[in-house]
């Protein structure tokens, strides 16, 4: 579905391309809103999703999850999520580029829920972060006791030993 999904996507780019539209395409609300409304497509690929009030941050790619990169984008913040996997291991990181991301829970979907973890260690930079764990059919919630801040230039990871 993904595929055909894209497809859609760059036929609509194409046709407004060859009509000389580029920036004017009538489907999207007219004049400059498809520049934004292609924010969309990202988050669905990026599988992302952030609510300030509950600082609930999900991401689960939909494509290359082995080794998936990108940028993710709101009101406070802008900076780059990544996954790793391995048939042993799973390394997601969110690294702020500028402002400050406010975190109670990340939801991750990982590889497979029924394999147990040895260990699921998250850090901010270098120091160790305690949390709790949920975790559901597909999805794994890592939960701190407190909001944590993720600065400008910090990086927070999740490591995932099966």
């Amino acid at each position: 579905m993904i595929k055909e999904s894209l497809e859609i996507v760059k036929d609509v780019y194409d046709r407004y391309l060859r009509a000389g539209m580029i920036w004017s395409h009538v489907e999207c609300g007219d004049h400059y809103y498809r520049a934004m409304d292609v924010w969309c497509v990202l988050m669905a690929l990026e599988g992302y999703y952030y609510n300030t009030i509950s600082k609930l941050f999900r991401f689960q790619p939909k494509i290359a999850v082995n080794d998936f990169s990108s940028v993710y984008v709101n009101s406070k913040s802008w900076g780059v999520v990544e996954q790793k996997r391995t048939k042993s291991k799973q390394i997601d990181t969110i690294t702020v580029h500028n402002g400050v991301l406010e975190l109670k829970e990340v939801e991750l979907e990982v590889i497979n829920t029924e394999k147990r973890f040895n260990s699921i260690v998250t850090k901010l930079n270098d120091s160790e972060i305690t949390h709790e764990t949920k975790l559901t059919q597909k999805t794994i919630s890592i939960i701190f006791e407190n909001v944590i801040s993720v600065n400008n230039n910090d990086t927070l990871s999740i490591y995932f030993v099966y």
